[in-house]
Parts: C-alpha cells; sequence; structure tokens
C-alpha cells in the first residue's frame, strides 16, 4: 500500500515538475516576443530632425545594447527547449541566433526606411549583428555547465 502512494506522490510531483518547466518555457518566448514588439514600436515613431545626439554615433550604442538584448532573450528562448547535444546545440544555437538577428534586423531597417525622418542604415544593421553576436559570447559564457570559448 504504502508503494502505491509513493509512486502517486512521485508521478504527482513529475507532473508538476512538467508543468512548470512547461510554464518557464513559455514565459522564455513571451519575453522575447514582447521584446520584438518594443523594437518594432520604437522603430515606428518617426525621427526627429532637430535631434542632436549626445555623441557622434550615439545611435551605433543603441543598437548595439538593443541587439544584445535581442540575443539574449533568443537565446533563454532556445535553450529552454533545447533536446540536442551540448555540441549540436551550441552550433545550431550561433547559427539560429545570428540568422534570427539578420533577418529581423534587416526588417527593421526596411521599416525604418518608410518611416518619416528615419533612415536604412547597413552599418546599423551591423551594429545589430555585433551586438547579437556580442550576446552568444556573454551568454555562453555565463551559463553554467555550457561549452566555453576559449579566447
Amino acid at each position: 500500500m504504502e508503494h502505491r502512494s509513493l509512486k502517486r506522490k512521485s508521478l504527482k510531483q513529475e507532473l508538476m515538475n512538467l508543468q512548470q518547466y512547461e510554464l518557464e518555457r513559455a514565459r522564455t518566448w513571451l519575453y522575447f516576443v514582447l521584446f520584438c514588439g518594443l523594437i518594432i514600436f520604437l522603430s515606428h515613431q518617426p525621427g526627429d530632425p532637430t535631434h542632436i545626439p549626445l555623441f557622434p554615433h550615439f545611435d551605433k550604442v543603441i543598437h548595439f545594447i538593443e541587439y544584445f538584448v535581442f540575443g539574449v532573450l533568443l537565446q533563454r528562448a532556445l535553450a529552454a527547449q533545447t533536446i540536442l547535444s551540448l555540441e549540436e546545440s551550441y552550433n545550431r544555437l550561433i547559427f539560429v541566433v545570428l540568422s534570427v538577428t539578420a533577418l529581423f534586423a534587416a526588417s527593421d531597417e526596411i521599416h525604418q526606411y518608410f518611416v518619416p525622418f528615419r533612415t536604412m542604415s547597413i552599418w546599423d544593421w551591423l551594429t545589430d549583428l555585433v551586438g547579437a553576436g556580442f550576446s552568444i559570447v556573454v551568454f555562453q559564457a555565463t551559463r553554467p555547465n555550457s561549452k566555453r570559448f576559449d579566447l
């Protein structure tokens, strides 16, 4: 009788753990999607032709930070559902993060072309890729039990 009771408790605990895992996985994707929405919202704001930046190329710093966060959030979402071996997931993670960033950032720059007083810039796009690339280095270096870069 005790054996059945322990088995039932164990099964119940596994189900609770699975539900918690699924909730966390959904939460990581929600954060990523909301951040993408924020980028789109901010990109849709008309530029101010009278705005003077704090320093030259200030917009590149903003792009770098914006896509660094984009990269971290995407990696968290991908890591929450990766079922591949460490080597496979590491290589795929780099490819997916840089590919998704390249496409999203390109669409963001094209979108800005149609927004008043905004411009499309290949340099902004490249800065976005550098920000996401740096996020890969930081994310992998700070994850426990992850493959680390030998810099």
